[in-house]
């Protein structure tokens, strides 16, 4: 998780806007994972990261919000992100939250 948010880092999960449509949707997936465990067990995935930390992975949120899901069960991916976003940062786009859960 470190290491996945951590642009200094070799493990770090480069996904940019111009690798293509389809990659950049699979890492607003991933990134929903991530978003899910730190929900699900924030005690061992929040609590422990270091201001820096928590930092960087806001950044990796904030790279998935362009990214448009399709119009299937992956609008949840986005709503959990942003789920996660409300609870650890106090921001999210209440739109995009709600557009998911209420498909």
């Amino acid at each position: 998780l470190i290491a996945a948010a951590d642009p200094t880092n070799k493990d770090y999960k480069r996904f940019t806007m111009s690798e293509g449509k389809e990659t950049n949707r699979q890492f607003l997936v991933e990134t929903a994972y991530i978003a899910q465990a730190m929900l699900r067990a924030p005690n061992v995935f929040w609590e422990p990261l270091t201001p820096e930390q928590r930092a960087n992975i806001l950044k990796l949120f904030d790279t998935v919000r362009p990214l448009v899901p399709v119009e299937n069960n992956w609008l949840l991916f986005a709503s959990i992100v942003e789920a996660a976003r409300w609870k650890f940062y106090g921001d999210y786009d209440k739109a995009r939250l709600e557009y998911g859960v209420n498909k």
